[in-house]
């Protein structure tokens, strides 16, 4: 039996598209568009361009000049992001596939994203090569120990948020009682690194540490993933060291310094939303 779609629904996606057409339509202008200009490209009434453009423009990714419409500084945010995110696992990726070569396990390059922790970059060894890969999904930000780096150094304001959320359970071993999250992620900013054993996943177990940007922000950590079999407590403790190098040979390679005090990368700012924003 085919799905259909609802005639609300299928006018809700029209308009999208039609949105979408108005930016790139814009990106390639050599200049201000008129609504009418807009429109007779669209093949659509000036009043249905006039619609989406005023929308577009409560979001500030379309200003209106006394010329017509371009693009606005809005769109900024959203390319700031992915620009950040291309440099960033630019510059990661060869730290990450060192990692891997040296310690033979699984390296992510992760950040957070609405509150989820989300893989950027993933680098398998020899035997996961075949594996599935996680790169562009997400997990729940306190399930696994890169997550939890991220949230141990948002700002209380942030943190207070996010405990707020159903802390929902993935295994027996997630930690959901927010005073339980709460005092380990004060643990994690003292230690500098996190570990976690079969909370997001039955038989996994990872340890993650922080990268820190120019402007002293956590924006991504640096994730060893593996075998519970292979990693017990005391083996993760031990690998946690490398991990924290990795992460902080990226740091410095993106423009973070030490502070004052000459040690602790962990007294960096604190980041006062759990978005994926870069300063």
């Amino acid at each position: 039996m085919t799905s259909q779609r609802l005639p609300a629904e299928s006018a809700s996606i029209q308009s999208v598209e039609r949105a979408l057409d108005i930016l790139f339509l814009l990106a390639d202008a050599k200049s201000s568009l008129t609504v009418g200009q807009i429109a007779g490209q669209l093949g659509v009434h000036n009043s249905t361009a006039s619609r989406l453009l005023s929308t577009l423009a409560q979001q500030n990714v379309v200003v209106q000049s006394r010329d017509g419409y371009r693009l606005g500084l809005g769109l900024l945010r959203l390319t700031h992001v992915v620009l950040n995110e291309l440099n960033i696992r630019t510059v990661a990726n060869p730290h990450l596939r060192r990692l891997c070569q040296e310690t033979g396990h699984v390296i992510y390059l992760a950040t957070l994203f609405e509150g989820d922790e989300l893989y950027l970059d993933q680098i398998d060894t020899e035997e996961s090569a075949s594996k599935t890969s996680w790169i562009g999904r997400t997990i729940p930000a306190h399930t696994a120990s890169g997550g939890k780096v991220l949230l141990a150094h948002l700002d209380d304001e942030a943190i207070a948020a996010y405990l707020e959320r159903d802390l929902i359970s993935t295994t027996r071993q997630t930690i959901t009682a927010p005073e339980h999250l709460l005092a380990q992620l004060s643990a994690i900013r003292e230690r500098g690194y996190a570990i976690s054993q079969d909370e997001y996943l039955l038989g996994f177990s990872n340890v993650a540490a922080p990268i820190f940007d120019r402007s002293r922000k956590n924006i991504a950590v640096v994730a060893l993933s593996g075998p519970t079999t292979q990693l017990p407590l005391e083996r993760l403790n031990e690998l946690a060291s490398q991990v924290v190098t990795t992460a902080s040979a990226i740091s410095i390679e993106l423009g973070y310094t030490l502070n004052g005090k000459g040690k602790n990368p962990n007294e960096s700012r604190r980041s006062s939303t759990y978005r994926l924003t870069h300063h």
